[in-house]
């Protein structure tokens, strides 16, 4: 998997889980977001995950950001 892989599998989760838990993401620690998204990855995957992890963090966090931000519109 590649790095815009793992992003666009971010993207993906973020949507499901803005659906599924609202703005409950707004109140998760880093270490709690690292444990819920690294459960969705491969090892392979994990690598490129964890070796972005911070941009990959904040990549899941605006996007519930935005998706919260458009129902509320």
């Amino acid at each position: 998997m590649s790095k815009q892989e793992v992003e666009e599998k971010i993207i993906k989760l973020a949507h499901e889980f803005s659906a599924k838990y609202g703005e409950d993401v707004l109140h998760l620690k880093v270490d709690e977001l690292i444990m819920y998204l690294s459960s969705y990855f491969d090892y392979e995957s994990w690598l490129i995950f964890k070796h972005n992890q911070y941009e990959m963090i904040k990549l899941f966090v605006e996007t519930v950001k935005q998706d919260l931000n458009s129902l509320n519109k």
